[in-house]
Formats: structure tokens, sequence, C-alpha cells
């Protein structure tokens, strides 16, 4: 057996066994999936199957979650795993199922890891690549598939001028 297969196995127990399902959703009092645009189908249905409220769900898109139990943090414009079955797709699909209860979104609009001159330059490339987000263009069209760039602020002191480094 390989990933998929186990991930398959995992996925059928779960959704055809609501009573195994309630015993593994009493192992977890919280899941915290990072990097969610990387997320494969299976692995978003094992996710929800495990943060439903109750047993009850014959699929995953018929899942309540239980409000606080799950953390999800992604980027649309970072799903690059395609050819290990991530879709960008499965990202809009757990977000409108994450919203259809009480949730709390939290925009990260900051770098603190670069330089401000490299976030001022990395801006200007990725509204020349991708657009820039504003009225009338979301940030995220999960219909067309597309990801319109959302400038970042530099969250470190410093000048945003050019910078030469000399590795």
């Amino acid at each position: 057996v390989d990933q998929v297969d186990l991930l398959l196995e995992l996925r059928d127990l779960l959704r055809d066994r609501p009573d195994v399902r309630g015993e593994y959703q009493a192992l977890f009092e919280h899941v915290f999936v990072d990097e969610l645009q990387d997320t494969d189908p299976l692995q978003a249905e094992i996710v929800l199957f495990l943060c439903e409220a109750g047993a009850r769900a014959s699929t995953w898109r018929e899942v309540t979650l239980v409000p606080g139990k799950l953390t999800v943090v992604g980027d649309p414009k970072q799903s690059i795993y395609r050819f290990r079955r991530a879709d960008v797709a499965v990202y809009a699909n757990l977000r409108e199922i994450v919203q259809r209860g009480p949730h709390l979104v939290s925009r990260l609009t900051a770098s603190f890891r670069s330089h401000p001159s490299l976030v001022v330059w990395l801006n200007t490339r990725f509204d020349e690549v991708l657009g820039r987000a504003g009225p009338g263009k979301p940030a995220f069209d999960p219909r067309a598939g597309t990801v319109a760039n959302e400038p970042l602020v530099a969250g470190l002191p410093g000048k945003e001028g050019p910078r030469v480094v000399v590795l």
C-alpha cells in the first residue's frame, strides 16, 4: 500500500462508520492545518470528518464543524503541489465549509521575514505577474482558479529603497 491507499482507507472508515468517526473525533480537541492550499481532496475529507459536530454527515460536503475545533492557514498564491494531488479548489471548498459556521478570520498582511526593500520588490513583481487585488478583482476567485496579489507591508525596520547584497 502507498500513501494514497492509506488515505483512502482512513477516509472510507471515517465516512462509512459513524461509530468509529465519533471515537476518532473524541481524540482531538483541536486540529491545526498549515499550508491548507497544499491539501489534497482525501486529506481535506479526513480533516472535515474529524472536526465535525457529531458523526452525522454522509459526505464531507454536509459536515457541520464544531466551533473552534479547526484552525486553517493557507495562501492560494502558494498552491504549487498539483503534482501530489493538491488542488486550490479543495482550498476553496474547505474555506466555504468553515465560513458556513461561526468563524474568525485573521488576515496576515505583513512580512517580518524579509528586508523592506525586498518586500517592495516582490510586491511589484507579483502585481505584474498576477495583477493586483482590489475593487472588482478579488484576491482569490475559485471559479476562475485565479489569484491576484495582495501586497504585503514590510514588518521589519529599514529603508524601502534599493539594496545590494554581496554573497
